[in-house]
């Protein structure tokens, strides 16, 4: 009787041992969720104040092109219809904000999605270290064998209406697609270029992120460089002393 009782106590006592972490662990992989989630764009990514804004839906899951998909912005509706797989809105002023909604319905299931939109402004001027003479009013023209140097001026607005310092922005720099980490980082809006070489096409662009990446911007010198980049020439005027010249 006391062999029985020790072998029941030892079968309880393994059994919830090992069926204790089972339902949580089953917990961590229900994807349930997943199936009615749609994938909102922005094209622009970052959008500026006053700018056009596309929005784009997908989902892997739901059949969206034969839902009834509305589009809310702020909460109101901006546009409706079976399939409509995009809308559009006019970005704020700087510091302001768009909650953007998007909500499939096909017979008795519904599937959402979300975006945010804040605008940001980001400027990108750029000076050459060509020589220029004396008293000439012009900007100097990046050639080759020259050095570009590149400000990135970004307004990054938060919702009180502050900016965000720049030795608080994330700056990240391109060239010609490529991240170019020697110039990059914490702070970094000048970067300095070799200028292009005759004949060539090149491309410069920045972005400009917050450490807790809710406000992000870009901007980018229209590519090819090749435009601003000229060979050094001599022009001369005539003298005339009639002319006064």
């Amino acid at each position: 009787m006391y062999s029985r009782r020790k072998t029941v106590f030892l079968l309880l006592f393994f059994s919830s041992l090992f069926s204790f972490p089972v339902a949580p662990a089953h917990a961590q992989f229900d994807s349930s969720n997943e199936t009615d989630r749609v994938i909102v764009s922005m094209t622009p990514r970052n959008p500026a104040p006053g700018e056009y804004v596309l929005l784009s839906a997908a989902s892997p899951f739901v059949d969206l092109e034969q839902s009834d998909i509305t589009w809310y912005a702020n909460q109101k509706v901006i546009s409706e219809g079976k399939g409509l797989l995009e809308s559009s809105v006019i970005a704020g002023p700087a510091g302001s904000g768009i909650d953007v909604v998007v909500i499939a319905r096909s017979g008795n299931t519904s599937a959402t999605g979300e975006a945010f939109i804040r605008p940001t402004e980001v400027d990108l001027v750029w000076e050459s270290d060509s020589y220029t003479p004396p008293f000439y009013k012009g900007g100097a023209l990046p050639s080759a064998g020259t050095k570009l140097k590149m400000h990135a001026l970004a307004r990054l607005i938060l919702p009180d209406g502050s900016s965000v310092p720049e030795n608080e922005i994330k700056y990240t720099w391109k060239r010609n697609g490529f991240v170019v980490p020697a110039v990059s980082g914490i702070g970094r809006s000048f970067a300095v270029f070799p200028s292009p070489t005759l004949f060539s096409t090149d491309s410069v662009e920045v972005e400009a992120v917050t450490a807790d990446g809710q406000l992000a911007g870009g901007a980018r010198v229209n590519s090819p460089l090749s435009h601003i980049s000229r060979k050094p020439a001599v022009r001369m005027t005539p003298s005339s002393r009639t002319n006064g010249r």
